[in-house]
């Protein structure tokens, strides 16, 4: 076995995920839950269950004893698989005692549901077996998928489906193959097919659903969403997914309502924190937004994707020095990101600091060539900024130009951050002409409408706008 070695950081990750198979396995009597570390032993979950443990085991010693013997804790719950030695060593720090694992069946088959269970050549096929024959039939489906995902055929005694249930499972695999292949009509009539076959296949209604959504037919992803929460009303990811659908048709309530549902199910995944945070924001309710985008992040510290949501909900709030904190923290983490870089360059614009924003305008434009906003707001700073010393209306005037063309001069403030750098550069008729242009364009706003008749007035006088 290869040890691994895990970070605090990583185990913290780890440890939350944990969680996510404690409760799914709707353990009970879960009297305390930790983590220890000790100099040979990289990763140990420590978990005292007072009370009730599974009924087919004579004592919690005989389930960690071939728990120990098998390996399989560490493999299934985290993918960290560590030595006999190191279990060996884990037992003498705690003999005797159920604190160092708790390795009850349910917690191990249910695990296989999640994405982070993990196989390797180590893993001895004859322990599966040998557990198989332990835990007893209830449990046998979960095992039939152990066979099936490490590409082995299951023993008969062991595939306890009825013939149904296996066609219906072949039906889920086709669709996935179609899926691989990028037919997704194809998928569908499989997913319908899978359905049809066993009405209570829970993860073919899921997956169906997911293809709906892909398609956009969000109606239909609800209605397949509604019935696996029939089927299990603790699937977490059913109203997630369900929220996705509700978001698509901007139907915000709904989906913060389902997210919230997933949440308390499993109050310990980022994601859940961070979608329903942006469900708040589409609402208006930003403060709302940024606690959940703070959660998101106390449980994963890592996802740049947070930190760019709450820093543009700061930046809404015109809270711009914890907006640009943000930014800072995703373009360390991830540094070719162009519309942070162009976020923070509207912050430090907002600011007065216009060197800065210049510079994150210029690194955004580089990355990403075809943003006619920073290349607009680029433009309109080096136009109409009160500091002389960034100003440079022939650059100002190209950058507006290539924002005007990428949106096809359709849009009233790029038209009219061109009038800005003619003026500025003492083009005043092609100032004027732009300006009355850009006040024929529909869907503008009547304060917009106001702000370029003054700078018209401004225009027609021989003087330059600047923005105060």
């Amino acid at each position: 076995m290869t040890k691994t070695n895990i970070t605090p950081d990583k185990a913290n990750v780890i440890y939350n995920r944990f969680i996510e198979i404690l409760e799914a396995a709707e353990i009970v009597s879960l009297a305390s839950l930790g983590l220890k570390s000790r100099c040979e032993i990289h990763t140990v979950f420590c978990i005292q269950a007072a009370n009730s443990f599974h009924s087919q085991w004579k004592s919690m010693d005989d389930l960690i004893e071939w728990a120990m013997e098998a390996q399989w804790v560490m493999v299934s719950l985290c993918g960290s698989v560590a030595t006999d030695e190191e279990y060996k060593e884990l037992r003498r720090h705690e003999p005797g005692t159920s604190k160092h694992l708790f390795a009850k069946s349910s917690i191990i088959t249910k695990s296989l549901d999640y994405e982070f269970a993990q196989f390797t050549d180590d893993l001895p096929i004859e322990m599966i077996l040998n557990f198989c024959k332990k835990v007893g039939s209830e449990n046998r489906l979960y095992w039939f998928k152990v066979y099936e995902r490490l590409g082995l055929i299951c023993p008969a005694e062991l595939d306890s489906r009825t013939s149904q249930e296996q066609e219906s499972g072949d039906a889920l695999h086709a669709a996935e193959g179609a899926l691989d292949r990028g037919d997704s009509r194809l998928a569908m009539d499989y997913y319908d097919k899978a359905i049809g076959l066993n009405h209570k296949n829970s993860e073919a209604y899921f997956k169906r659903g997911l293809v709906h959504h892909l398609i956009k037919d969000q109606e239909k992803c609800i209605a397949d969403c509604t019935e696996v929460i029939r089927l299990d009303a603790k699937n977490s990811k059913a109203y997630l997914l369900r929220a996705s659908a509700h978001t698509a048709r901007s139907d915000f309530e709904k989906a913060i309502k389902d997210i919230s549902e997933a949440i308390r199910l499993n109050p310990n995944n980022p994601k859940a924190y961070l979608r329903r945070g942006n469900a708040y924001k589409s609402t208006g309710k930003v403060d709302m937004a940024i606690a959940d985008y703070t959660e998101s992040i106390r449980l994963n510290e890592n996802d740049h994707e947070v930190y760019e949501d709450r820093g543009f909900a700061y930046q809404r709030m015109g809270n711009l020095d914890a907006a640009i904190l943000d930014y800072n923290k995703v373009i360390k983490l991830d540094p070719k990101n162009a519309l942070v870089h162009r976020r923070r360059g509207g912050a430090y614009h907002s600011k007065g600091e216009y060197g800065k924003a210049i510079a994150d305008l210029k690194e955004a434009i580089k990355l990403d060539p075809k943003s006619a906003y920073a290349l607009n707001l680029l433009a309109w700073t080096l136009s109409t900024c009160v500091d002389p010393a960034h100003r440079d209306s022939q650059k100002a005037v190209e950058y507006a130009k290539t924002a005007c063309d990428i949106s096809k001069w359709k849009d009233h403030n790029h038209v009219d951050t061109l009038a800005a750098a003619l003026a500025e550069s003492g083009d005043f008729e092609q100032a004027i002409f732009w300006v009355k242009k850009s006040l024929e364009i529909p869907d503008i706003s009547v304060k917009e409408v106001t702000a370029a008749r003054q700078r018209l007035a401004l225009y027609q006088c021989g003087t330059a706008y600047r923005d105060v």
